[in-house]
């Protein structure tokens, strides 16, 4: 997989692996990938097989996503634009996906096991003044 996304904003990075008889350490995130700012929140998400999680967008929180378990389609469109890229991710081949604001995203679980990823935010979900909104990047199920 090239790790290229036609959304110029959005970002792919291999995150570094730490291998040894014991197992894996992964470098998810490091202070030089992230902006700098105050630490946002890390969150585990799962999504049952065919579901489809996220569909939408946010106007100043960026999110930083990595499978670690299962195999996704990641839909994405840029807001400004109308540019749409879809890319696959899967624990065979981690991948950390850095999608900035205005960038609509959607994950589908296209596997047949429950769909594990990490996401980081910049920013702490603020239930009062949520900074989502919902965009139908994909039906379910599709």
């Amino acid at each position: 997989m090239a790790l290229k996304c036609k959304i110029s904003d959005v970002k792919l990075s291999v995150p570094k692996l730490h291998v040894d008889d014991r197992g894996v350490l992964v470098e998810l995130l490091t202070a030089s990938q992230v902006a700098r700012r105050p630490f946002g929140q890390i969150n585990i998400c799962t999504a049952k097989p065919r579901a489809v999680k996220a569909n939408h967008f946010h106007k100043y929180k960026t999110e930083y996503i990595c499978v670690i378990s299962g195999k996704a389609k990641f839909t994405l469109v840029d807001m400004r634009t109308g540019k749409k890229d879809v890319l696959s991710l899967s624990e065979d081949k981690l991948v950390i996906v850095k999608i900035p604001p205005n960038i609509a995203h959607a994950i589908t679980n296209v596997g047949g096991k429950t769909l594990i990823f990490i996401e980081y935010s910049n920013q702490v979900y603020n239930k009062l003044k949520p900074d989502v909104v919902k965009y139908m990047v994909v039906k379910n199920g599709t």
